[in-house]
């Protein structure tokens, strides 16, 4: 954390972190927006923070990727350490990419989420501890690309909408006629921006509509050529 709080921040662009777009599940408090933001939350277990990270991420139109993570510990229930997608953990240099766009922006923006023994010790020396706010989110809010290019918004996670799509396949809709009526859905929708469009999160890209299709298929319907095979109507 210390070594990322050093980077030159003026050249990344800096995530406007509210409690409007923080997870509304859980009770959130901002004690720190500088920097470094500082969160308590009413944080329990490992399955919350999971959750709480992938409403936020949901929120802001980001994705993290988990890079260290510890069950138990004698200060802490638990924590876990997440990186931006477009950080370089387990990539290669863009520069050496031959697979198509490259993720690797070498982004230094990062979450760590903590959960707090709840001690009668503890809660004398931690106010937010006797409220309940066990959680401590400490969030490096600098990124090194756009958060809202249409580049950017195409790597969003799409099995948000899965099932969605898996219902209109049930309709007999195949894979570009799902694609198509799914657009038009999003296009009449009051808060539609034309930016919705590029994002993979609530408009997935046709290759994966295509691959949710087979896997629908397959299962409800049979391989193409095997014995199971049933007659699409």
């Amino acid at each position: 954390m210390e070594n990322l709080t050093k980077i030159e921040f003026s050249e990344q662009i800096r995530m406007n972190i509210t409690t409007e777009n923080l997870p509304s599940n859980f009770e959130n408090e901002i004690v720190e927006n500088y920097e470094t933001i500082s969160i308590r939350c009413n944080l329990k277990s490992m399955d919350d923070i999971n959750e709480w990270v992938k409403e936020f991420g949901n929120s802001t139109n980001t994705k993290w990727n988990v890079r260290k993570s510890c069950p138990s510990g004698k200060r802490f229930v638990c924590w876990k350490n997440f990186v931006c997608q477009h950080s370089s953990f387990i990539k290669v240099p863009a520069i050496n990419n031959k697979k198509g766009i490259s993720k690797n922006a070498e982004c230094p923006a990062s979450i760590m989420v903590k959960i707090k023994l709840n001690t009668t010790r503890m809660r004398k020396e931690d106010d937010f501890l006797r409220r309940g706010l066990t959680g401590i989110v400490t969030i490096i809010p600098f990124h090194k690309h756009s958060l809202t290019s249409a580049e950017i918004l195409r790597f969003l996670p799409a099995e948000d909408c899965r099932e969605q799509f898996e219902d209109y396949f049930g309709d007999g809709m195949r894979p570009a006629e799902a694609a198509k009526y799914h657009k038009g859905i999003l296009e009449m929708k009051s808060d539609f921006q034309l930016s919705d469009l590029a994002n993979s999160r609530i408009n997935p890209l046709l290759r994966t509509i295509e691959y949710w299709y087979e896997k629908w298929r397959l299962l409800h319907l049979g391989s193409r050529n095997g014995p199971n095979m049933i007659e699409e109507g």
